[in-house]
């Protein structure tokens, strides 16, 4: 069980500082520093335990899987116009990715050492490819594939826009007009250190000390600096001198990190934190404009609620590794020893694979709770699927309205899905294409696989309809 902790809110509470040493830092502490007074927040009153979520097993659900691809693949992104998407996947011996899209289907190759990053633009008009291993980021147009832009030094990258990128090497935030000639701008100071960001640019964090420009796991930090990525104007984060696995939530309403075994949450606009227990601050998830929290400690996952400041038990972690939230934040997908989709408005659950398949990776498509990517196999590389779901216990599915707007990280997918007629249809033996009809081991559901040509989208194969899709940056990284 997880404790949730927070000091309740005195209004003659006494002002705590806290001295914070702060400098520019690079791969080694300066010899000059200069130390400064931080405020203590105001720590918010507590969430309450609400009851623990039950879940039956949905055994009349559709499943459909189709295979994206039999090249096998590293990870995938889905771009917001949820049809787009690019594959982290070799092509004839050299490492790179497709991008995949309605107008290029066979995909445009993009040739790069090692693809580790990939966001798309708001859009869906560009995409960014951050190479880890030499450390550049490339721009690439949307469906073409062509270079518009490439900036070397580059640990991180955001879309401001259609047109505004950003990216931050070690020590510096550059903006560049994509559309324009000029030169990239420096936006804020020069400050070395570890680095994260919302997943529209508009906020960012540098943890130091730190010779990385990402935020690293397995190490601690002592200063924590906010840059407002409009203005560039600083403010240091209140978040101790020993903390670690900082992070921004995705709509950059909250910064997170852990300190002597506790996840707190600083809210930026009320300038208060949340205390709140051993959850692990390196694996959280986000939905609903930052209200909506996934989270686990060692033997359970948690939703928390920032809006009516409820926190309920998801499942037990027995056999799980892995969660995400599916976009709008009314289903989760667990994984590792088989996998299933969890839905909290109907209390159901739904086998995706049973637990003698090991399952890695997870990509969401924007807008949708009904279709995703996921890979039957943990290793460096995977044969990834399109999975269709169709729960018998949501007639008027939460398909059926708009999703709630998401901001969500890593996206990842390709063709939009079909009706729920056409679900139903293919799902119950229906052959669509070159698909072929088998039984789900372990539940009633009905699943065909659709093995497709290297390069081709699962569209080429099924009538697709678009739905309501996310209009935030699609955001991916190597799948676990």
């Amino acid at each position: 069980m997880v404790f949730l902790h927070s000091l309740a809110r005195w209004a003659t509470a006494p002002v705590v500082l806290t001295l914070v040493t702060v400098g520019s830092l690079a791969e080694t502490p300066p010899s000059v520093s200069a130390t400064v007074l931080v405020k203590q927040p105001v720590a918010n009153a507590a969430f309450t335990r609400g009851p623990d979520y039950v879940f039956t097993a949905d055994t009349k659900a559709k499943v459909k899987r189709a295979a994206v691809q039999q090249l096998k693949a590293y990870g995938a992104t889905v771009a917001p116009d949820g049809v787009t998407f690019f594959i982290d996947s070799p092509r004839n011996g050299k490492s790179g990715g497709l991008l995949v899209s309605k107008k290029n289907p066979g995909g445009a190759f993009f040739a790069t050492p090692e693809v580790h990053d990939v966001v798309f633009s708001p859009g869906s008009k560009y995409v960014s490819v951050l190479d880890d291993e030499t450390l550049k980021v490339t721009v690439l147009s949307v469906p073409e594939g062509k270079v518009i832009k490439q900036f070397s030094g580059a640990y991180l990258a955001r879309f401001r826009s259609d047109t505004l990128f950003q990216y931050r090497t070690v020590c510096q935030l550059y903006e560049v007009n994509l559309t324009g000639e000029a030169a990239a701008r420096e936006v804020g100071p020069k400050l070395c250190g570890g680095a994260d960001a919302a997943a529209d640019g508009s906020v960012w964090i540098v943890a130091q000390p730190s010779g990385h420009g990402r935020v690293l796991s397995l190490r601690s930090f002592t200063t924590l600096t906010q840059i407002d990525g409009v203005t560039g104007n600083t403010n240091l984060i209140p978040a101790g001198n020993s903390f670690y696995d900082p992070s921004v939530s995705p709509a950059g309403k909250r910064i997170c990190y852990g300190s002597n075994g506790r996840l707190s949450c600083y809210q930026l606009d009320t300038k208060t934190v949340d205390t709140l227990g051993s959850l692990d601050p390196a694996r959280l998830d986000w939905e609903q404009n930052d209200q909506l929290m996934l989270g686990a400690s060692r033997s359970e996952i948690f939703t928390l609620n920032f809006a009516d400041r409820t926190t309920r038990k998801l499942i037990d972690l027995e056999g799980i590794r892995y969660w995400r939230f599916f976009p709008g934040g009314t289903r989760v997908y667990v994984y590792q020893m088989g996998s299933k989709v969890l839905d909290l408005e109907t209390s159901s659950s739904i086998e995706i694979y049973g637990k003698k398949v090991e399952v890695g990776g997870f990509v969401p498509v924007p807008g949708r709770t009904d279709r995703f990517m996921t890979g039957n196999e943990v290793g460096s590389s995977r044969v990834h699927y399109w999975v269709d779901v169709t729960s018998s216990k949501a007639s008027a599915d939460a398909n059926a309205k708009p999703a709630a707007a998401s901001t969500a990280k890593p996206s990842t997918t390709a063709a939009n899905s079909k009706t729920q007629a056409a679900a139903s249809a293919t799902s119950t033996g229906v052959k669509t294409g070159t698909a072929t009809s088998t039984k789900t081991q372990g539940t009633a559901s009905t699943t065909t696989v659709n093995t497709l040509k290297p390069g081709a989208s699962s569209a080429t194969a099924t009538s697709t309809k678009t739905q309501g899709t996310s209009k935030a940056p699609a955001i991916s990284t190597k799948m676990n």
